[in-house]
């Protein structure tokens, strides 16, 4: 994978919207929200940077899954969401990269015998501080130095306004991509999680 800067990643926030759209038609009919075009963004991300892990934690109706996966064939996209219903939503779309995954974001690693270096992490699951700190703070110790985190609805309340506030890691927020906020941070191995997010990484990684 080449790992993109923040600026690369503005830029492409910038440039995706424009013509043509590349996506394969049967992949640009799964998206059908108005709300956002972080599908399209994450297709593009995949085609132009090819994460080798990209792992997505809220897997909804595996849309964004898809978009990665097909994006980046060669890339493995590891998706996982409480619900049963996802899995059976995304292993109906059928792509072969794609692994979905059914349980509890922080139990995950401790359920496999092994979880890959991340390039690329998604953080849509619980939009409360508590999960997504606790989220960020496991998941980004998987993360490679210099990988991708993307965080939906940034702005959607009170909590993760405050979860984005304190996001050390260099960051910026991905303008259009979706009414409720959309982030993207680099992670930069120097940087010390401190407050809650310390906290939160003491909790989950013991």
């Amino acid at each position: 994978m080449t790992l993109p800067s923040l600026g690369e990643l503005l830029r492409l926030a910038s440039e995706h919207e424009a013509p043509p759209d590349l996506r394969p038609a049967w992949l640009a009919s799964l998206d059908n929200d108005p709300a956002g075009t972080y599908y399209r963004y994450f297709f593009e991300f995949a085609k132009r940077y090819r994460p080798a892990v990209f792992l997505e934690i809220g897997t909804c109706e595996g849309k964004a899954a898809a978009h990665a996966a097909a994006g980046n064939p060669e890339g493995l996209v590891i998706t996982l969401d409480v619900k049963e219903q996802a899995k059976r939503l995304t292993e109906a779309i059928g792509l072969p990269n794609v692994v979905s995954l059914v349980g509890h974001s922080l139990e995950l690693p401790r359920r496999l015998r092994y979880l890959p270096r991340l390039d690329a992490l998604f953080i849509d699951a619980d939009h409360s501080f508590e999960t997504a700190g606790r989220e960020y703070a496991l998941y980004r110790s998987f993360l490679r130095d210099g990988g991708t985190s993307f965080f939906d609805d940034i702005h959607l309340n009170g909590d993760m306004e405050r979860f984005w506030a304190a996001m050390p890691d260099p960051k910026a927020e991905l303008p259009g991509l979706h009414q409720s906020g959309f982030g993207c941070a680099v992670k930069d191995a120097r940087v010390r999680l401190s407050g809650d997010l310390a906290a939160f990484a003491s909790e989950v990684n013991t």
